[in-house]
């Protein structure tokens, strides 16, 4: 009898069970987003139109954004920029106002030695992908940094919210 009995459980119990697996469940779910927030635009207004300086920044602190870089406006959060590009449209959109050569690609990596500088230069030739130097951003702007992740120049670029993009070292060397 003392087996029989010992091998009953109540319906309660597994109620109760199931409730606190879920509350933890709910706490672990809850711990994940604030370490990594998920990325969404806030569409507070347009990004293209008018003049305000846009910085590029880095997503891969949000959740499932590897491959995606904002366009933050000075009010936007981390996480909730203004706009979401891919790698792809910062790519293009760098070769089309001649910052990058058409054949450089853009290729996310993350680096614990370059945290400012998550994204690959490469070029293939042939059946072989070659690194030619890291995209990396800094408060100033994106910059061109070698293999071993030293700035190539001065330059510091910044994209406005028109489309332009304004070598912001130069500006700042200017008399």
């Amino acid at each position: 009898m003392d087996t029989e009995a010992s091998s009953y459980h109540h319906p309660s119990l597994a109620v109760g069970r199931v409730a606190v697996m879920g509350v933890l469940l709910f706490l672990c779910l809850r711990i994940l987003s604030l370490m990594f927030p998920a990325v969404r635009a806030t569409g507070d207004g347009p990004i293209s139109g008018g003049r305000e300086l846009v910085r590029v920044g880095w997503l891969s602190g949000c959740e499932n954004a590897e491959e995606l870089v904002g366009l933050f406006r000075l009010q936007d959060a981390p996480c909730q920029p203004g706009a979401v590009w891919t790698l792809q449209q910062l790519r293009d959109e760098m070769v089309l106002n001649k910052l990058l050569p058409n054949i450089v690609q853009l290729r996310p990596l993350y680096n614990e030695a370059l945290v400012h500088c998550p994204v690959m230069l490469t070029v293939q030739q042939s059946n072989t992908e070659t690194l030619l130097g890291w995209l990396c951003a800094d408060v100033s702007g994106l910059y061109l940094a070698n293999p071993a992740g030293q700035p190539l120049n001065a330059e510091r670029w910044q994209r406005w919210s028109d489309g332009s993009w304004e070598n912001v070292a130069a500006v700042a060397s200017a008399p």
